[in-house]
């Protein structure tokens, strides 16, 4: 900003010796024309800057708000999901609550019905062997 300041400076003493000798002469010189020139270029650079900066903080404002609304939105998205699994986990885990239920009652059958066969097989066996022992002279 201070080199700024001293371009202004500089410039405004050239543009006051370039109205002066307009003023004295009623004519411009080229060599005179470039201050003036150069003072109304920085005016307009200067709005400019001034715009653009304006509109780049406008901008900045607008998208930290659009960030601000879409974490909001994540944020509710993500709680909604974990609520869907954690329902789909609770009713998984009824699931598979439910089937080793049933595993368990099949298991159950099965091992009652094994001990009730291996026992029977035992009786038969013995049946058997008293059988031809008896059969046998």
């Amino acid at each position: 900003m201070e080199e700024d300041e001293v371009f202004l400076s500089i410039l405004d003493g050239l543009v006051k010796k370039s109205r002066e000798e307009m003023e004295r002469t009623g004519n411009l010189s080229m060599e005179n024309a470039w201050p003036i020139l150069l003072k109304g270029q920085y005016n307009h650079i200067k709005h400019l800057d001034e715009d653009v900066s304006r509109r780049l903080v406008a901008m900045d404002e607008k998208i930290d708000g659009l960030r601000s609304e879409m974490d909001q939105r994540f944020d509710g998205l993500r709680s909604e999901m974990d609520q869907r699994f954690d329902g789909l986990r609770s009713e998984m885990d009824q699931r598979f609550e439910k089937m080793d239920q049933r595993f368990e009652k099949m298991f159950g059958l099965l091992t009652s019905q094994t001990r009730w066969m291996v026992g029977t097989m035992i009786a038969m066996s013995g049946i058997f062997m008293a059988m031809i022992k008896f059969m046998m002279p």
